[in-house]
């Protein structure tokens, strides 16, 4: 029997009597002066150039989303593999990704170049687009910080090789039309990013004035593996684990997986279109695809006059790590929340270290415009750019149940005050 049984009889039991965790009055999507502003005002970017490059024999191409490619070519006899960003100066995320295919099956040496950033993201491969797997190391030598030599085997049959597995619009968007066929999952389009990609959302539970939590991610376009961190989060939480369904009766979900469709599609290193990192753009909402999301997430609270309680930004970076801030300010629905579900998941996972640290209060940041917006416990939950699939899956699972766990205690806390 489940620990927390007799804490969801008790819920279910008073759920009828007033609840103060529910809204009762119409939110509006408000701005902030912050102690550390920041320019979101549209910046120029510089766009690849689509197109399938021919050398010699060998052909390499960036005609799909995700791709990265700024240049093919050789140079005293090295095949060079140009890797550019959209701006500079940028965050040191140098995103790759392209085809490649010769006319002859060969061994082939191609040099990784990068400019404005160094090497990062060891190579993976794929041949299907679907499968993907790291190259060798013995295939990968570092020459220096901006150069890197690939030992491939080119074959007339094409395959992809990518900072990490290519996980576009077109990927996403299937997995939430999967999600939607369950009975209590609605898929909606909130609106355009700046190049004119629908933003979607994932509505679970839709339950008027049950309180809401808010998972979104992709700000940043190569931080895969918060993507899959995210995807296994909510995938355990629509799966038939026993507290998933009086937990989704309780409380509402509401999923955006991906903020930033036109960064990830064309393969950027931090930006939208707008040349602007969007986790610093929750202020003034001068690009158009932050303020389309806050504006939605605003607006399913006034609709289903839902409390939003909990925001977690699903982002990656060199290794796993929880960002947290303690602002004295925020007057949080639930003070402690962060700081019990970090303790939470250590506990079940005593064998991993888990890294915590705070972030300088006064940044336009997600996790800190659901404080100050709703009172919302803001999370920042990042995974390392290394961290194996299993792994990644068996931290989100935890996760999820020690959030749903500290919930459903919060909200029987709740009933009984009332």
């Amino acid at each position: 029997m489940h620990k927390y049984l007799m804490i969801v009889v008790l819920v279910l039991v008073m759920s009828c009597k007033k609840d103060n965790s529910q809204a009762n009055h119409k939110q509006s999507l408000k701005t902030f002066d912050l102690p550390v502003p920041v320019d979101t005002n549209t910046k120029t970017i510089i766009f690849q150039e689509h197109q399938t490059y021919k050398v010699e024999d060998i052909y390499a191409s960036n005609e799909f989303k995700g791709a990265r490619l700024n240049g093919f070519y050789k140079r005293n006899d090295s095949l060079i593999a140009e890797i550019s960003p959209e701006m500079y100066p940028i965050n040191n995320s140098p995103w790759y990704a392209f085809k490649i295919w010769s006319d002859s099956d060969k061994i082939q040496d191609v040099f990784l170049k990068y400019k404005h950033g160094t090497h990062r993201y060891a190579p993976k491969i794929s041949s299907d687009f679907k499968n993907w797997a790291p190259l060798d190391t013995s295939k990968v030598i570092v020459i220096d910080s901006v150069t890197v030599q690939l030992k491939l085997e080119v074959k007339q049959t094409p395959f992809f090789i990518a900072a990490q597995p290519v996980q576009n619009s077109d990927i996403v968007n299937l997995w939430m039309q999967k999600k939607e066929t369950l009975s209590n999952v609605t898929m909606t389009k909130i609106g355009t990013s700046t190049g004119g990609e629908p933003i979607h959302r994932l509505e679970i539970g839709n339950h008027p004035k049950k309180p809401t939590i808010c998972i979104i991610g992709r700000q940043h376009p190569p931080e895969v593996t918060g993507w899959f961190a995210q995807k296994a989060f909510i995938d355990f939480l629509l799966s038939n684990y026993d507290l998933n369904t009086i937990f989704l009766q309780e409380f509402n979900l509401i999923v955006y997986p991906l903020l930033n469709p036109d960064g990830v599609n064309e393969g950027h290193w931090r930006t939208g279109f707008g040349g602007v990192d969007l986790n610093r753009d929750w202020a003034y909402y001068k690009q158009q695809d932050t303020r389309e999301v806050a504006e939605s997430i605003v607006e399913y609270a006034n609709t289903y006059e839902s409390q939003i309680i909990l925001g977690v930004d699903f982002h990656s970076t060199y290794y796993d790590v929880f960002y947290e801030n303690h602002d004295p300010s925020f007057d949080l629905v639930i003070p402690n929340f962060k700081t019990e579900w970090i303790a939470a998941i250590q506990k079940s996972m005593p064998y991993e270290t888990f890294k915590v640290s705070e972030i300088e209060i006064g940044k336009p940041i997600s996790m800190d415009w659901f404080s100050r917006q709703f009172g919302a416990a803001g999370v920042t939950y990042e995974i390392g750019d290394d961290t194996s699939y299993e792994n990644i899956q068996l931290k989100a699972q935890n996760a999820a149940i020690a959030m749903m766990e500290l919930l459903l205690k919060w909200k029987h806390e709740q009933s009984l005050q009332n």
